[in-house]
């Protein structure tokens, strides 16, 4: 019997061609949407939940407010690991983590065989093994841990410094030279582990034990320089870890006086963070990388849905359009005895073989497009058949469930027929029928437009925060890293630059625009309490380099020798400390007992963190007062040959530096890096709506094909009556069209709400323009009325002579 179905299906899918290639075609690139947004978004969800423990493990994040300071981060104090365990009974373990970039040699016989700077050079305590799940491959790690000057290498970074030909066990006990305060100092090799997986919110290539750290046991609670990760005991409720915070920084940090400096109004609470939230819902200070956005995600899914709900719908739709002919072929099967069970299990099976087809040509879409795909959406998908046991499975039982999803709704239309009714063709093709049709139009296409004006907004906010006045200058500023490696021949490095015609000026700096700034403790003027500033020390030409607008005073120069004791303020600074005149005020850098640092300017706000956040107060800082330290070199040059002056720059680097590796970029390219997870969303979002749109006008096509085939005949009567090719084209389209409009006014609110939602992740957002709306309306209706228009003057140009010929 199901092999009579089969055949059947077969059949009738053969013989109507174009309508079951209409419903596969539409099915297939539905399903490969609907395939990419998954593992895209699967991808994102499978964050740290590698880690054996994830659901017991948490990050601990400080939230402050000094006087009108705010700030949230992941920095805590170092010793508040020590106090938790003391406090918590419910912690099984706790560890500090920091991140350094630092330079690691390898060194044979006295000489540096291979240098590389290490980016992702960690320190943590030894209960990092306990609290994360790494696969070991050589050596005991946590025992690594235990003593300073020992290192727990990742596979690529053994093999990168020994080669793959070693085996790892001969790699334990040599010894690698590590810069470390000044010093390169020899560090033993104690262990390798597997390299971490890419869905991690972290990634170390080195790993050293805290012991190396100098502030490891810095006892003022004040001070925050460690990411602190606990895990809690099995059947323990976090709850009660938050509820001793309160409690651990009232002890630590003053007792009543704590009190009372949160009495004034002052922030001072920690908070948890479960480890597989961070990387979709994590954004603040001091995050290790670059994480996810939940909120993307949430439009991604939906997406995914209405695209797979679209390409159903137009398989309703077409097979509820052609109910004629499967209305007297269902009557006659009544007539000789078929029950409507074995109808419906028929027109099932017919939807069922549409949908594998369709499924099995989107996979074969999906595997061809996945590279690409990757590249624009900046991530290493794969389908993974074999690797993952329920990919086959959920394949399976997807395809059964857009079967049944897409086939039983005209599966029980279609056998609803009275035989008696559909015989005498008084039941065909009812009003009913139309409408709900054209409901599924409407549908179709409010999503649609709804897609294409929130591209429109995603566009234009990226557009906005790139052009939106940064109050700095980007542009051809080549930035070189690690200078503080060079010592006492910096200033010979800058003499040297400054005799290249290609290289206007040169300024150093502790910190680049864009990047997480330190926030350190002063003690303004006037005020009883310390506050907390974001700072970044440069030297006398940074204002000229990047092109800031002073308000008031001064940069610093080189004719004042006392401006080493003077700090500039931003706008934002002045007006929350309530300074109407700040020049000549004092402010002491590291609060109440600090070194007193004189207001000489106040610079013009600038975006020196990522348009997301709103701008905060700052000071910046002379990096030629000895306790500054200098990271950054940036060079402004000239843009009429930048390769030879990268090749010039390095040059004059290497005979400088030795064998230290000369490290680049360009300012442009990384502050652009910050709307990098936006851009990705950007691309997927365009490539989306086009498909959205293209399967709703997929099945219009089909609709309008189908409707002129039924009123052939009416069509050769009308033209045989002197009836125009633009009144039957005009009869053709407006059907369609009009629900295309009726679906553009239900868009409208529905887009405005959420849009609104999604600009208010930044603070600085574009205007929501009435254009956006009209544009995915019009864009909507003249891809419709172009394609309905072609169908239907298509039919509209047949000889009425044929269609009227078996009259």
């Amino acid at each position: 019997m199901i092999r009579h179905y089969i055949k059947l299906s077969l059949r009738n899918l053969l013989k109507d061609k174009v309508h079951a290639a209409i419903n596969i075609f539409g099915l297939c690139i539905g399903v490969t949407a609907f395939a990419l947004i998954f593992l895209f978004i699967r991808d994102d969800l499978k964050y740290d939940r590698y880690n054996v423990n994830f659901d017991r493990i948490y990050r601990i994040g400080l939230h402050g407010k000094m006087g009108d300071t705010e700030f949230t981060q992941t920095y805590t104090t170092p010793m508040f690991s020590r106090a938790l365990l003391e406090s918590c009974p419910e912690i099984e373990a706790a560890t500090r983590m920091d991140k350094f970039s630092t330079f690691v040699a390898l060194e044979e016989n006295g000489v540096v065989e291979k240098k590389f700077e290490e980016k992702n050079f960690f320190s943590a305590d030894p209960a990092v093994f306990d609290i994360f799940t790494f696969e070991t491959l050589a050596g005991k790690p946590k025992d690594a841990l235990t003593k300073p000057n020992t290192l727990v290498l990742t596979l690529s970074s053994a093999e990168r410094y020994f080669g793959t030909d070693i085996p790892l066990n001969e790699i334990l006990g040599k010894i690698l030279l590590v810069e470390w305060g000044g010093a390169d100092l020899p560090h033993r090799i104690e262990a390798v582990i597997e390299d971490m997986p890419d869905q991690s919110h972290f990634h170390f290539d080195f790993l050293n034990s805290t012991e190396n750290l100098s502030y490891k046991d810095q006892d003022n609670w004040w001070n925050n320089f460690f990411k602190t990760y606990i895990l809690l005991y099995e059947g323990k409720d976090i709850s009660d870890v938050e509820a001793a915070f309160y409690e651990i920084h009232k002890k630590h940090m003053g007792g009543e006086k704590f009190d009372a400096y949160l009495a004034e109004g002052n922030i001072w609470e920690s908070f948890t963070q479960p480890l597989a939230d961070i990387h979709l819902k994590s954004n603040i200070a001091g995050e290790f990388e670059a994480n996810g956005n939940y909120q993307y995600l949430v439009i991604f899914s939906l997406a995914a849905i209405f695209l797979i709900i679209i390409a159903c719908v137009n398989f309703v739709n077409l097979s509820t359009a052609r109910a004629t002919a499967k209305a007297r072929e269902t009557g006659v099967r009544k007539v000789v005895g078929s029950l409507r069970e074995q109808l419906i299990f028929q027109y099932l099976t017919e939807s069922f073989i549409s949908c594998i087809l369709a499924v099995n040509f989107a996979l074969i879409l999906t595997t061809l497009l996945l590279p690409a795909f990757n590249s624009f959406a900046g991530k290493q998908l794969e389908i993974g058949y074999f690797s993952n046991w329920h990919t086959i499975p959920a394949i399976l039982a997807f395809t059964f469930f857009i079967g049944l999803l897409a086939g039983l709704y005209p599966a029980f239309y279609l056998t609803s027929f009275q035989p008696s009714k559909i015989l005498k063709g008084n039941q065909i093709g009812n009003r009913s029928n139309r409408g709900f049709r054209n409901i599924l139009v409407v549908f179709q296409f409010s999503i649609s437009i709804i897609l294409i004006i929130s591209t429109f907004v995603v566009y234009h906010q990226l557009n906005y925060l790139q052009n939106k006045s940064l109050g700095f200058k980007k542009d051809n500023i080549l930035v070189v890293r690690n200078i503080e490696n060079l010592g006492n021949k910096l200033g010979a490095f800058r003499n040297e630059l400054m005799q290249n015609p290609s290289v206007r000026n040169t300024s150093s700096s502790s910190h680049i625009i864009g990047q997480n700034y330190n926030n350190v403790q002063f003690r303004p003027e006037g005020y009883e309490s310390n506050i907390v500033l974001d700072l970044i020390g440069t030297d006398h030409d940074y204002d000229d380099v990047y092109g800031f607008e002073m308000l008031s005073g001064r940069y610093f120069s080189h004719e004042y020798p006392t401006d080493s004791f003077g700090i500039i303020i931003n706008e934002e600074a002045a007006l929350s400390l309530g300074w109407q005149d700040p020049l000549g005020k004092e402010i002491k850098y590291g609060g109440y007992t600090g070194l007193p640092l004189t207001v000489i300017g106040v610079v013009k706000n600038f975006h020196y963190v990522a348009k997301h956040e709103r701008i905060r107060p700052m000071v910046i800082l002379p990096s030629f007062n000895k306790r500054m330290y200098r990271q950054y070199l940036s060079l402004k040059i000239d843009n009429s040959d930048v390769k030879k002056t990268i090749s010039e720059v390095k040059n004059t680097w290497n005979k400088l530096a030795g064998d230290i590796p000369f490290e680049y970029f360009f300012f442009d390219q990384a502050y652009d890096d910050l709307y990098r997870n936006e851009q990705h969303t950007m691309s997927v979002f365009i490539v989306f709506s086009i498909l959205t749109v293209f399967i709703a006008v997929l099945g219009l096509i089909g609709l309008v094909i189908y409707s002129s085939e039924q009123r052939t005949k009416e069509i050769g009567v009308r033209k045989s009556m002197g009836a125009s090719v633009y009144q039957i084209v005009l009869m053709l389209s407006k059907d369609y069209l009009k629900w295309v409009l009726v679906g553009f006014v239900i868009s409208v609110p529905a887009a405005y709400l959420i849009i609104e939602r999604w600009l208010g992740n930044f603070a600085y957002q574009t205007r929501i323009r009435p254009w956006f709306f009209a544009a995915g309306g019009v864009i909507a209706l003249v891809i419709s009325c172009f394609f309905i228009g072609f169908q239907a003057f298509k039919a509209a140009g047949k000889n009425p002579v044929d269609a009227l010929r078996d009259e």
